[in-house]
């Protein structure tokens, strides 16, 4: 916590874009600033745009995830059983991102990024079975009122 207070003083020498980690060329090099929050390393290092960038992100992965909440992890078809488990691990990931950031890992890193996509790929094929089967019901619905 006692390294949160320098992030956000550094982060608002450049609040816009930013500033680096504590690598300043001019001056040379000095020891790089890790506040054990993603979020204010973002804040640091890339401002409110960046900061906002990664917000955003964050947000439409949680929006991507919502289909699962509702589902049963037993009865639910694999998809949304999958995204549950998914949606639960991302809020854990966000909470998780306050005392430590996932980017001073190197290996790490790859996993998050892979987590993010299983996130936006389990949402596509939830809703391409959502179309299909409303395409389904609305074909079968209109085959019927063909025959009226």
């Amino acid at each position: 916590v006692d390294d949160w207070g320098g992030a956000v003083e550094k982060g608002m020498k450049h609040p816009i874009i930013g500033k680096s980690p504590g690598w300043d060329f001019c001056i040379g090099l000095e020891s790089g600033m890790w506040p054990h929050n993603v979020y204010l390393l973002y804040f640091t290092i890339t401002g409110i745009f960046g900061l906002s960038a990664f917000l955003w992100l964050l947000y439409r992965l949680g929006m991507a995830s919502l289909p699962g909440i509702r589902s049963s992890c037993v009865n639910s078809p694999f998809p949304e059983a999958f995204m549950k488990i998914l949606h639960v691990c991302f809020v854990m990931f966000c909470i998780d991102q306050i005392k430590i950031e996932y980017v001073r890992n190197d290996k790490y890193v790859f996993f998050v990024w892979l987590f993010f996509g299983l996130i936006i790929a389990t949402s596509n094929i939830i809703e391409k079975k959502r179309i299909g089967q409303t395409q389904a019901v609305n074909s079968s619905l209109g085959a019927t009122a063909n025959f009226d």
